[in-house]
């Protein structure tokens, strides 16, 4: 057995824990998806996504969308279905989805702000330029849920750090990575989280 299939079944495993550790669905988000997840996505789906988009999904989120759910029970409000939420981070998708992605762990609040100074700094900005700048500002980034108050869970698509997720709001703030590796170690997280708790 290789390991994302390991982590693959001691996920399935944990989703039921879960559930039954918050049974009454005190956790923030969780009366959304009361830990449900949808049907796994089909190999056909996963595919034509990619070759819309011009790109190719990390192999372990790929993994759980196709062998564990299609979106559903995950942190805050959950995990989208394949495709939901792309326009959250810009309206290009079909452009800022395939293109490298500039953030790092380390990048400065100064160096954001580069990025954002086009936007920030000209009240007046077209549609056009802003659409280009947030392309910019979020390229490589496809949204992969919803912490709520326009706050966005996203999955770096590229680059050195591929399969990260990152935090991003509205407000332009500067990401915030998450300190997993991979989208199933930040799901699996998540889990261990919801089941160390104790519910009152």
């Amino acid at each position: 057995m290789d390991q994302l299939a390991a982590q693959l079944d001691r996920i399935r495993a944990k989703v039921p824990l879960a559930r039954a550790t918050d049974e009454k669905f005190k956790l923030f988000g969780s009366r959304s998806h009361r830990y449900q997840l949808q049907s796994p996505v089909a190999e056909a789906e996963l595919q034509e996504m990619e070759a819309c988009y011009g790109i190719r999904l990390p192999e372990p989120y790929r993994r759980f969308m196709g062998e564990i759910g299609n979106g559903g029970a995950g942190p805050s409000y959950g995990i989208y279905e394949l495709g939901q939420g792309l326009d959250e981070l810009s309206n290009d998708q079909e452009l800022y989805l395939r293109q490298p992605c500039r953030l790092n762990p380390v990048m400065t609040l100064a160096q954001w702000q580069e990025l954002t100074r086009p936007i920030d700094e000209n009240e007046e900005i077209s549609d056009e330029d802003f659409d280009r700048v947030t392309g910019e500002m979020y390229a490589g980034l496809l949204p992969v849920g919803t912490r709520g108050c326009m706050i966005t869970n996203a999955l770096i698509l590229n680059g050195p750090f591929i399969g990260r997720v990152v935090i991003t709001n509205s407000e332009r703030d500067l990401p915030y990575f998450c300190k997993e590796a991979t989208f199933l170690d930040w799901y699996e997280s998540w889990l261990d989280e919801v089941i160390a708790r104790e519910f009152r």
